[in-house]
């Protein structure tokens, strides 16, 4: 959040600089508001809006629903700013229904319309372990029969 006021400032200072604003009235104005930027965030914490635990549980929570890998879920809190300890308390256990996800989304592995050569079989792999998902998951995942993988994703409780 304090990234994204100071963005706003940053921008709306470039703006008054090429409208013809006093330079130093500028800089000013853009001082006092990255002064109150703190003020800011501690008055949305103490009244609740901001909340980066409950942020990034909802966040990962999503994103393990729509596929993604622990690690890919990580990076993308870590690039929101939330702390790593908050990060490693939210991420999902549920890695095998993540890359369940993936592979529907993908039609690959047990969800592929008819049987994959090796040549797929190993660019399904390919994807998975780009996307981020561990060499254990990705053979867990890709082998399992049809069946097996429905039944897993309908007994999610995330989905």
């Amino acid at each position: 959040m304090r990234r994204a006021l100071e963005r706003k400032v940053t921008a709306w200072a470039r703006g008054a600089a090429k409208a013809g604003s006093d330079a130093e009235s500028v800089e000013g104005d853009v001082a006092r508001c990255k002064e109150a930027i703190g003020e800011i965030l501690a008055r949305f914490r103490e009244v609740g809006l901001l909340n980066d635990a409950a942020f990034a549980e909802a966040r990962a929570r999503g994103l393990s629903r729509a596929g993604r890998s622990k690690r890919a879920i990580a990076a993308h809190l870590a690039q929101k700013g939330v702390a790593e300890s908050i990060v490693r308390e939210v991420l999902p256990d549920d890695e095998l229904g993540a890359a369940l996800v993936f592979a529907r989304k993908r039609r690959i592995g047990p969800f592929a319309r008819e049987a994959e050569t090796r040549e797929e079989q190993q660019k399904a792999l390919a994807a998975m372990a780009r996307a981020g998902f561990g060499w254990s998951i990705c053979e867990r995942a890709l082998r399992m029969d049809r069946e097996r993988a429905d039944e897993l994703l309908n007994g999610r409780r995330d989905l």
